[in-house]
């Protein structure tokens, strides 16, 4: 079994490059595609991207086919990408574009500062509740949509100061 090359991230996402395309014909690229998005749901990685080079756009077909979706262009190559899990809404940034994140400092009644563990690095680090705020969602309400995602078992009056 044929799988593409490919960069692993910490998002547990995987990045094809453009250079790293294989120099097949179509269906070729079909199989080994079919084989790799196998391959990468059993691993359990989310996000995949893609960078098809302009000698390569004959390969676009079969990504549509398999529910890629056009992220953005630069000259020579565009940038395809897909959400993996079904049963997720899809996470991956949009398009360049400025993102703005936020964080919580969240006090207990008894002046205990709550923290969480980020998942996604690869040493043990405690940071702040937050994350990124959706387009057109006010800050304080991002705020308190990644606080409560969080710790809404644990809080009661709730508010920003």
């Amino acid at each position: 079994m044929a799988t593409l090359q490919c960069r692993k991230d910490r998002y547990r996402g995987v990045t094809v490059n453009p250079q790293d395309l294989p120099d097949v014909d179509s269906g070729s690229f079909e199989k080994i595609l079919q084989d790799s998005l196998r391959e990468w749901i059993k691993e359990g990685k989310r996000g995949v991207w893609i960078g098809v080079p302009l000698d390569k756009t004959h390969f676009i077909p079969e990504l549509v086919k398999q529910h890629f979706d056009f992220h953005h262009a630069k000259p020579g190559m565009v940038m395809m990408n897909r959400w993996l899990p079904e049963e997720e809404e899809n996470k991956l940034p949009l398009d360049a574009n400025t993102t703005v994140g936020v964080g919580g400092f969240v006090l207990t009644d008894d002046n205990k500062l709550l923290v969480i563990k980020e998942r996604y690095l690869p040493k043990p680090v405690w940071k702040l509740p937050g994350g990124m705020v959706d387009h057109g969602e006010e800050f304080s309400a991002g705020v308190m949509r990644e606080v409560l995602s969080l710790f809404s078992s644990f809080l009661s009056n709730t508010r920003i100061v």
